[in-house]
């Protein structure tokens, strides 16, 4: 969480400091289009993320798996961070 909060613009929907937290994640990047974010995460470095319409917010839903490794979660955030650089400097 704390890599994925240094990318800018990163938003957690999901509280952290829950007993009910479970292995499912809102997120959003403030200025990005949460379906680019998605199509990009899949279409570029097969990363599986769900666009979520949730009242008046478009988020992506992560649910990393119980056995999921620390580096499979950085490659996570990794991919993350290149696709909101790739759409922040085409909002340039």
């Amino acid at each position: 969480m704390e890599r994925a909060a240094a990318i800018p613009g990163f938003r957690l929907h999901t509280p952290l400091d829950t007993e009910t937290l479970g292995a499912v994640n809102l997120f959003s990047v403030d200025g990005l289009d949460a379906r680019a974010v998605e199509q990009e995460l899949r279409d570029a470095h097969q990363v599986q993320v769900k666009h979520r319409e949730v009242r008046h917010l478009s988020s992506m839903r992560v649910s990393p798996h119980i056995y999921m490794r620390e580096s499979e979660l950085d490659r996570f955030v990794d991919a993350l961070a290149e696709v909101v650089d790739n759409q922040s400097a085409g909002r340039s």
